[in-house]
């Protein structure tokens, strides 16, 4: 006689399943080279079921092991009860976002130490140094109206973004400093590795003339290169907010570099390629605040900047902050409607479909019909829905 064949080291012998021990049926079976046999006692851990799932049952007349038919009806209704379930809303969005761009770097007074020294090696000059002491006394003002506060530092890892950092943060006691992060992300354009003083002066007047978002310098990025990974940025920061990571009390503090702290708020604001090109550098060490809108905590509803609720709706996170006026001055070129997206949510449908001097028509009905045997040839010759639901037309939009 042929002996079974071994279990394997460290297998459990008991690789048989039961489910929630509803009736007598339910059992755990051994399985052996011989007939099933009744276990008397189960592992307490067993209740989730083996190798054939929570439905498995024995027949005490065969050695074949059956599976009972799930109830159909019972599984139905309690799919249709999850789909009515809302997820909960974990976000617990930080007090504040601030972006402070670097203060004064030697590179701002004399251009040409570009071209000897690596753009991240560049230092701040004594006048920058004061200016990020003086943003970090202005925070702590702003944050000590909180009793509870603590700040959370994102920083390029480019020299004058770091040293900016490191003044703020001794302005601070320690035990309100949450945590800092470099991230690479938040770096400075790339004007490409050591420049030649005569040629980069043209080609940023060349910049000029093609468009300050779209142009790419030799070796170097163009804003639409810098737009997409701090896209990347904001992505990760928006999953870390809604997990709930940071509390409520928190303020996010950003040093970061001109044109990136514009696409910062580009991104964040959905702002229009030509609206990005409207709006120039903050002033050095001038910190941007985004302030959290109101919510009503009593019937925790998201509510709008005004405080007036709207259960139906959910907004996004970046949905949920604003400029604060006094950071909007400092923008040139930032309208109220660019930093405050709640109140002005009408005005994104304008704002999107201007383009110089290209006129958008209004419609009457919602949809034009055009002629279809002119339509390829890159005319339009409108009809009416009448004639198009004729036959011989085509949908303008098919």
């Amino acid at each position: 006689m042929v002996s079974p064949r071994p279990l394997m080291a460290g297998r459990s012998q008991y690789m048989g399943c039961v489910a929630r021990h509803k009736s007598e049926d339910f059992t755990f079976v051994r399985f052996s080279s011989t007939r099933p046999e009744k276990v008397t006692s189960a592992p307490a851990a067993s209740t989730r079921g083996g190798i054939y799932g929570p439905l498995a049952k024995t027949n005490k007349t065969s050695k074949r092991v059956q599976v009972q038919k799930p109830d159909v009806q019972q599984l139905a209704s309690e799919i249709e009860e999850l789909s009515r379930r809302i997820p909960e809303d974990r976000r617990i969005l930080p007090k504040r976002i601030v972006l402070v761009r670097h203060g004064e770097s030697q590179g701002n007074v004399d251009e040409k130490m570009y071209c000897r020294v690596p753009d991240p090696e560049i230092p701040l000059t004594q006048k920058g140094k004061v200016q990020a002491r003086g943003a970090g006394y202005t925070l702590r003002k702003l944050f000590n109206a909180d009793t509870a506060y603590k700040v959370f530092f994102y920083l390029s890892p480019y020299r004058r973004s770091k040293e900016t950092c490191l003044e703020i943060a001794r302005c601070f006691p320690r035990k309100r400093v949450a945590g800092v992060r470099e991230e690479v992300q938040l770096r400075e354009q790339d004007f490409g590795n050591f420049q030649d003083f005569d040629m980069k002066k043209m080609e940023k007047a060349e910049r000029q003339r093609y468009g300050r978002f779209y142009y790419r310098f030799p070796n170097g990025e163009s804003g639409a290169d810098v737009y997409d990974r701090v896209t990347i940025f904001e992505d990760h920061l928006v999953r870390d907010i809604d997990s709930g990571r940071f509390g409520e009390e928190v303020n996010l503090v950003l040093i970061t570099h001109g044109l990136t702290l514009r696409v910062f708020l580009s991104r964040w604001f959905h702002w229009t390629v030509e609206e990005f090109d409207e709006v120039w550098n903050p002033p050095n060490s001038d910190p941007i605040v985004l302030e959290r809108v109101a919510i009503d905590t009593e019937h925790d509803k998201i509510c709008s900047i005004d405080g007036n609720c709207d259960p139906d709706k959910k907004y996004h996170t970046k949905a949920l902050y604003r400029l604060t006026k006094e950071s909007q001055k400092l923008l040139k070129g930032c309208t109220e409607a660019m930093g405050n997206p709640v109140e002005h949510g009408n005005s994104f449908w304008d704002r999107n479909l201007q383009f110089k001097d290209l006129d958008f028509h209004d419609f009457e009905d919602e949809r034009e019909y055009c002629d279809w045997s002119t339509i390829d040839s890159g005319e339009c010759v409108p009809c009416s829905q009448a004639e198009h639901n004729a036959g011989g037309q085509r949908d303008l939009y098919e």
